[in-house]
């Protein structure tokens, strides 16, 4: 590419002077010297050295202005590559630049802890779905707990107002019924049923099972009452077992024989199905009286049938 000043004449080298040293120049390079009468060999070369000279100088002087100027990010204002920016052009430019840079660092700071934030707000959104799905899942469970317990209310209800017309039936028909826990209590004496330390049922014992059977079944009959537990309960008193301690170790093994030796008349009268009875010993735990006299030990020595009916269904 031909490289061309107008301020000097056009330069065409032919041969190479004596005592100029030889340099390197562009294959393409045509030097011509058109506006002047033809110089001297010595003022030739001498003029060919300072064009070639003049030329570097520029060409390094721009190339360092561009990369400093691209360095900073700026644009370079030149014309022709001769003529530069302004000194102070150049420092308000340099200026700008900074803050550019100061704003930019200051725009990225911002969106890192945006970001941080917006990862924090994702974490409790997740944290939150997660809260939101236990309180659903506990919220089902209450209600389904809620709806058990409604339930279980409404039979307890039922089961106690069942419970309360077989006692009013059995007093009516006159016996010593009372509620007991969830059924109902019909105490027979001790004394009318055994001896003293004893397991046998005496003869007006079993007049006495005899007559409470069959008066049961007739109140329960009437009133149209299902039996769904049948329990035979033993009670004595405080006193130790003494005549029949080769037998007995205490009065809860005497209880739980006494209680035993009923259900097995009861099933030799017939009239329970035997798979709903059972038997406990209360031994002197439960008492009528708790005073320490004869009149309340024998109110204590007791057998109990205890029912459990079964609420009608609505």
């Amino acid at each position: 590419m031909a490289t061309r000043c107008t301020s000097h004449p056009t330069l065409t080298p032919s041969r190479q002077p004596p005592g100029i040293p030889k340099r390197p120049r562009p294959q393409t390079a045509a030097w011509r010297y058109s506006s002047f009468p033809h110089p001297s060999l010595d003022n030739l070369n001498t003029l060919k050295l300072l064009n070639l000279f003049l030329m570097e100088g520029i060409m390094q002087k721009a190339l360092m202005l561009c990369i400093a100027t691209a360095a900073l990010g700026l644009p370079l204002l030149v014309v022709g590559c001769q003529s530069g920016v302004p000194v102070d052009r150049f420092d308000e430019l340099k200026a700008q630049r900074g803050r550019l840079v100061s704003e930019k660092e200051a725009l990225e700071a911002r969106i890192k802890e945006l970001h941080e934030t917006m990862a924090a707000l994702e974490r409790d959104l997740s944290n939150l779905a997660r809260i939101r799905s236990e309180r659903d899942r506990i919220a089902a469970d209450l209600a389904a707990k809620q709806r058990e317990l409604s339930e279980l209310e409404r039979r307890l209800a039922d089961q106690k107002s069942e419970n309360e017309r077989l006692r009013d039936e059995l007093v009516r028909s006159g016996f010593s019924a009372k509620l007991l826990g969830g059924g109902v209590a019909v105490p027979l004496s001790g004394d009318i049923l055994f001896d003293s330390g004893k397991t046998f049922i005496k003869k007006e014992g079993k007049l006495a099972l005899q007559n409470l059977q069959e008066g049961i079944n007739k109140v329960l009959k009437a009133g149209k009452f299902d039996i769904d537990f049948i329990r035979i309960d033993g009670h004595t008193d405080t006193d130790p077992i003494k005549h029949s301690a080769a037998k007995f170790d205490d009065n809860w093994t005497l209880g739980a024989a006494r209680a035993n030796a009923v259900r097995r008349y009861l099933r030799e009268l017939g009239g329970w199905e035997q798979y709903r009875i059972s038997i406990a010993s209360y031994a002197y735990t439960v008492p009528v009286d708790p005073a320490d006299t004869k009149e309340a030990k024998a109110k204590n020595r007791r057998v109990e049938i205890y029912l459990v009916p079964r609420p009608r269904k609505n």
